[in-house]
């Protein structure tokens, strides 16, 4: 039994009972990584400088404590959008009539019901977030760096970002104001070269004469996590299929596993996907099932239209690539 917390239940609950749990996680996540060997030593080193601190502005604002500690300006990388407290730091604006809650499964194009929802929700979440959430990311920063009598608070800190990088693009995010220096870098991850495959997953994909479906949830959401009735109906669909599935699959083993799947832990996406597998016209039968995630949809756009998806929206994904994805 994996002590993780379950993102497929996490993500079905009602975001007003969702929210407070997403936060108490984030915070336990940022507490697990001030106390690890890593930061404890650059917290009290002496030896060290820094022009730039890089941080993610994703609910782990006692990182900002970096800053003061080394004078440092102050760049934040946001894996998503959707939220108001993105551009918080350095005031760029959220219009609740047409930017969608990335808890929330609207569009852009909102009835007024859903603009009052969208607005009670944003509203909710700003609660929380003032109220609740930074008060903690405080306390931990200050407990952290205690060496540091001076320490402002971290809304203080982070009103003092110069810099945010958002992890989005024009062709999967609904459009939103941006000032000069909230920049989209959607895409970035994105490689121009293909690792080498191993031996056997190479032997597995040449044996696709029909194609190859990939699937992966990420890292975030568990394969293995899936409820046994839809597992047993993912399963129960592949071996239907002529295709080969490959499968990002966190156990060694798959009860009721097909012949057609093969299950592995980690798998290189760019490398599976960016050749064709098959013979004659099953070669152009390549496919991928994956989260909602700008991760994925922007990876997948890498590859020309040649690839067939199906994204599962989930927790804050569950809006994002909607505007120019047809899945």
């Amino acid at each position: 039994m994996s002590s993780k917390p379950n993102m497929f239940q996490i993500g079905e609950a009602n975001p007003l009972i969702m929210m407070p749990f997403f936060l108490t996680m984030c915070q336990k996540v940022t507490k697990a990584a001030l106390d690890s060997p890593q930061l404890q030593e650059l917290i009290h080193s002496k030896n060290h400088q820094f022009d730039i601190i890089v941080i993610e502005s994703f609910m782990s604002e006692a990182m900002l404590g970096f800053a003061h500690k080394f004078n440092a300006s102050i760049i934040q990388i946001c894996p998503f959008v959707g939220e108001e407290f993105v551009g918080d730091s350095v005031g760029n604006p959220f219009p609740y009539a047409y930017a969608p809650s990335a808890f929330l499964g609207y569009t852009d194009h909102m009835t007024f019901l859903e603009r009052l929802h969208n607005t009670f929700q944003e509203l909710y979440f700003k609660t929380l977030y003032k109220l609740y959430h930074l008060p903690t990311q405080d306390n931990m920063m200050k407990e952290a760096f205690k060496e540091l009598s001076d320490i402002p608070s971290v809304s203080d800190l982070n009103e003092k970002t110069s810099l945010v990088f958002l992890n989005s693009h024009v062709s999967v995010n609904y459009p939103l104001p941006l000032l000069p220096n909230v920049v989209p870098i959607g895409g970035m991850h994105i490689k121009s070269s293909l690792a080498p495959l191993s031996k056997d997953l190479k032997t597995f994909l040449d044996n696709a004469q029909h194609g190859v479906i990939y699937f992966s949830m990420g890292s975030n959401l568990r394969s293995a996590d899936i409820s046994p009735p839809k597992l047993a109906a993912i399963l129960n669909t592949f071996s239907k299929l002529k295709q080969k599935i490959l499968w990002k699959f966190e156990l060694d083993n798959l009860p009721g596993q097909p012949a057609n799947v093969k299950i592995e832990k980690w798998l290189p996406q760019d490398s599976v996907l960016g050749k064709e597998w098959g013979q004659g016209e099953d070669a152009s039968q390549q496919g991928a099932i994956s989260k909602c995630s700008t991760y994925s949809a922007t990876k997948l756009q890498q590859f020309d239209g040649r690839i067939s998806y199906n994204l599962s929206p989930c927790l804050v994904q569950k809006r994002k690539p909607q505007p120019a994805l047809k899945v």
